[in-house]
C-alpha cells in the first residue's frame, strides 16, 4: 500500500505534467481504489 502523502504527491505530479500540454488528458480508472473507498459506510482516506 502506498502512503497517503506519496499518493497525493504522485497525483499532483500527474496533473502538473498534464497541465504543460494542451493535448494532455487524464483518465482516472477505478477511482474507488485510488481513494481506498470501502463499502462499509462512507469511510475513505484522502
Amino acid at each position: 500500500m502506498v502512503r497517503v502523502p506519496c499518493k497525493c504527491a504522485q497525483i499532483v505530479k500527474v496533473f502538473e505534467d498534464a497541465n504543460k500540454s494542451q493535448l494532455s488528458i487524464i483518465i482516472l480508472d477505478d477511482i474507488e481504489r485510488l481513494l481506498e473507498y470501502v463499502v462499509i459506510g462512507p469511510r475513505f482516506r484522502i
